[in-house]
């Protein structure tokens, strides 16, 4: 007797719904649960809606956000706040803010959460990198896959993609490229109604009809007694310490023992999160007391070596000595 090598995974008839085997006698084995379930929606047109896609090139986060909240819903407030007219009372909302405070971070996460406000989409652009004010509007073009037209200029190409759409368009570090960003901002308010700006710069862009965010430190622990661990915890600066240091290092918690030394690292830096995170990466090799030591006696604040800190923190002690003349 021939016996076939499917024979182990033969499946009684009986346990096989009779109208998948009708469609499909060649099935030998049995549907999984899900599969089976999703055949019967479709046969009684109960099919589970796609989720929605909304159009973005929005940069993946590479760690989670803590805090902020009252920051978020104040400024998504403002970006959805709509005239008499019937079109956004704020065209254009700059963060501003010292070096390191978490401009880029706060916006981000804001976009992620107002996607389904822009049917025609969320742009980043993040002009980190670009340190020519020449290609500030090719930058824009770029981030939003524009191709380059003998005929027209890179300008009127952008004002023609943005026309009378409701986007909004993000622009990421612009302090180093004021001019041409107030410039370029200037121009595609003027000939797109219905587009929005969101951008991050240590300083205002100084044009018409501008709304200034001043995004401040995060609140640190007075000097003096500290509260209960679970008050302390509450404090944005703490939290933040915590949620990386907890990234690089599991094992940590906030205990009786180190909950000075972590309160301590939080006001020396002024609540500034960029130098809250170098501080928590230090833990692969310090502990919490060292670190707010070294902090102590050498004034300076740990610069790290992550390949992803871009030139403008490093070091961070002179990147906030510049942020803080800027202000």
């Amino acid at each position: 007797m021939t016996t076939s090598h499917n024979e182990g995974n033969h499946i009684p008839a009986s346990l096989v719904h009779h109208s998948m085997l009708r469609h499909y006698p060649h099935l030998q084995v049995a549907p999984s649960a899900e599969t089976q379930a999703l055949y019967e929606q479709m046969q009684e047109h109960d099919v589970p809606a796609l989720p929605t896609v909304y159009a973005n090139n929005l940069p993946q986060a590479l760690s989670s956000f803590v805090g902020r909240e009252r920051e978020i819903e104040a400024i998504r407030h403002l970006l959805r706040d709509v005239g008499t007219n019937g079109r956004a009372s704020v065209r254009l909302l700059t963060l501003t803010g010292a070096g390191g405070c978490g401009k880029t971070h706060l916006a981000l996460k804001i976009s992620e959460t107002i996607l389904r406000d822009y049917p025609d989409g969320v742009w980043w652009v993040d002009l980190a990198s670009q340190s020519d004010s020449k290609l500030v509007a090719q930058s824009v073009a770029t981030a939003l896959n524009l191709r380059e037209a003998s005929h027209r200029s890179i300008d009127q190409q952008l004002e023609e993609r943005f026309g009378t759409k409701q986007a909004l368009l993000v622009l990421d570090n612009c302090e180093h490229l004021i001019d041409a960003c107030a410039q370029l901002v200037r121009a595609l308010l003027r000939a797109s109604p219905h587009l929005q700006i969101l951008a991050t710069s240590r300083e205002a862009l100084g044009i018409e009809g501008e709304t200034i965010w001043l995004l401040v430190p995060m609140p640190v622990p007075d000097h003096g007694p500290l509260p209960a661990l679970k008050i302390l915890q509450q404090f944005e600066s703490v939290s933040l310490f915590i949620e990386r240091a907890h990234a690089g290092y599991p094992n940590f918690t906030l205990t009786h023992e180190n909950a000075e030394a972590v309160a301590r690292i939080c006001r020396q830096v002024e609540g500034l999160p960029l130098a809250i995170e170098l501080a928590a990466a230090r833990l692969k090799a310090l502990s919490v007391e060292e670190i707010a030591e070294r902090l102590t006696e050498n004034f300076q604040l740990p610069t790290g070596s992550s390949r992803t800190l871009t030139l403008r923190h490093q070091p961070l002690s002179a990147t906030i000595d510049r942020s803080y003349r800027l202000r």
